[in-house]
């Protein structure tokens, strides 16, 4: 969801709802747009508990007549939050079927469901 007004450039603001789980609404992610040029785009997470710095650095590229995105996260947990780092490294399928989400929704426009 876009949460500011004019195009989707440096300094605009979006966020991003997981799928509901247990009758409980979604995960809401806050970023803010810090640099599009070209092919590539930086967007930093923004108002966080767990982490003091997330970064996600999107770049596209053609493959045939399709694109790879290729993701890359660079994040620094809070100090209080370090085991969730641990948690992150046991279950990186659930980054991975969160990967997918997002290819489903950019190919087909479909709203992720668990």
């Amino acid at each position: 969801e876009v949460t500011s007004e004019g195009p989707l450039s440096a300094g605009a603001t979006f966020s991003t709802v997981g799928p509901p789980r247990r009758r409980k609404q979604g995960k809401r992610t806050d970023y803010r747009v810090v640099a599009v040029e070209g092919d590539q785009s930086v967007a930093e997470l923004v108002g966080s508990k767990e982490f003091a710095s997330a970064v996600w650095s999107m770049t596209l590229e053609p493959v045939g007549e399709a694109t790879c995105i290729r993701c890359e996260v660079d994040m620094e947990l809070r100090p209080r939050f370090v085991w969730l780092g641990v948690l992150l490294s046991l279950f990186r399928t659930a980054i991975d079927e969160d990967l997918s989400f997002l290819k489903r929704a950019l190919e087909h426009g479909e709203v992720a469901k668990r």
